[in-house]
């Protein structure tokens, strides 16, 4: 069996070599179930992230949640330290940033700040998941920590990704957080 980190480097190579049609193809299919899922359908604030490197394309799934005239919101690493995540008001008006990470982020702004118990949903990458929920991420623990106490609190975390990242070949550890579901273009899997 690989390691995680060759899992990681393996998947992330494979997920950037996809084609930009093919990229936006697996995208317009994962938004269109999306919005057929009650969860999704039913909330009103929403946490995701923008695609990096390689992640399957949210762009369009963002449009669509404003179309429906929900609250986006993306995650903000405010202190590396603490291995958290804040999350801020997300519109065609936010200004973005680059993180220390090259991922880019709103600024933050106290007055479009969100804490993650009044999100209903947010939406997780992984580089792959398991059967039972488990996902590898990018090996930081920004979401693990984030979400570690979600199934106490109202906010449903749901992994987005392609069908070639559900995988059970990775270790996993004390304090990886499982997620409720997965969405990939062609499924939806809740554990």
């Amino acid at each position: 069996m690989l390691d995680n980190q060759e899992i990681r480097r393996k998947l992330r190579r494979y997920r950037n070599s996809i084609s930009i049609t093919t990229k936006d193809y697996n995208a317009i299919k994962l938004s269109s179930i999306a919005l057929t899922i009650d969860h999704i359908y039913t909330a009103d604030n929403i946490g995701i992230f923008l695609s990096f490197d390689g992640e399957i394309n949210t762009n369009i799934l963002i449009s669509q949640l404003w179309l429906h005239k929900k609250n986006v919101f993306l995650p903000i690493i405010h202190n590396y330290e603490c291995k958290k995540l804040l999350f801020c008001k997300y519109d065609l008006h936010t200004v973005l940033v680059s993180n220390l990470f090259g991922i880019l982020e709103p600024e933050i702004n106290i007055k479009y700040m969100c804490t993650i118990d009044n999100l209903d949903i947010v939406f997780i990458p992984f580089v792959a998941c398991n059967n039972i929920g488990y996902r590898l991420g990018m090996g930081k623990g920004f979401y693990d920590n984030t979400l570690k106490l979600w199934k106490k609190k109202k906010y449903i975390p749901i992994g987005l990704g392609y069908d070639f990242q559900l995988s059970s070949n990775f270790v996993t550890h004390k304090f990886d957080v499982p997620l409720f579901s997965v969405l990939t273009p062609t499924r939806y899997i809740i554990f």
